[in-house]
């Protein structure tokens, strides 16, 4: 079965993900340089909120520390989330993050005053439940019946189910 984790905060496929544990660390070696102790403290406030709200009860394999988490975001939404943090206190702060972590946050869509990232996160409620998308092995349910989940070589669609001869008999009577 192959599955396809989605982010929580942007409900996006997440492709090589990338732990928020392990993209708090490399924010905090990085802020820790610049000698900005109250904004490592916001981040750090930001970076617990996130890891509650991204919390599920799914959970995939990080591809930097091999560990299975549970919190599921990807580093796109995570970083811009850390940038605003870093943007509300410090502009030119927000500059430097913004290249160092190789993201255009600040980029604009055209369409509106706002960024595209802005335009993303201003959902009134991000509060989804991730969703999982599985191949199904088509063997599986491949002739049951719907009714009675018996395998069954003649099914036949009666009024979008498909159903077995035998129950077809009983809604005959």
């Amino acid at each position: 079965m192959k599955e396809t984790t989605i982010c929580r905060l942007c409900l996006e496929p997440v492709q090589n993900f990338i732990c928020i544990n392990c993209l708090f660390d490399d924010v905090s070696k990085w802020i820790s340089e610049k000698n900005a102790d109250e904004l490592a403290l916001n981040i750090a406030r930001k970076n617990e909120y996130l890891k509650n709200f991204v919390n599920s009860d799914f959970g995939t394999f990080c591809i930097m520390c091999k560990k299975f988490v549970k919190e599921i975001a990807c580093p796109c939404c995570y970083l811009y989330e850390i940038f605003l943090v870093i943007k509300d206190s410090d502009g030119k702060l927000a500059k430097e993050f913004e290249k160092f972590f190789n993201f255009d946050f600040t980029i604009h869509a055209g369409y509106s005053e706002l960024t595209l990232w802005e335009e993303v996160h201003k959902m009134p409620t991000k509060n989804y439940t991730p969703v999982l998308i599985s191949e199904k092995i088509q063997d599986l349910d491949f002739n049951l019946c719907e009714s009675c989940g018996n395998k069954s070589d003649r099914l036949v669609d009666l009024n979008g189910t498909w159903l077995c001869e035998t129950c077809r008999e009983d809604i005959n009577f």
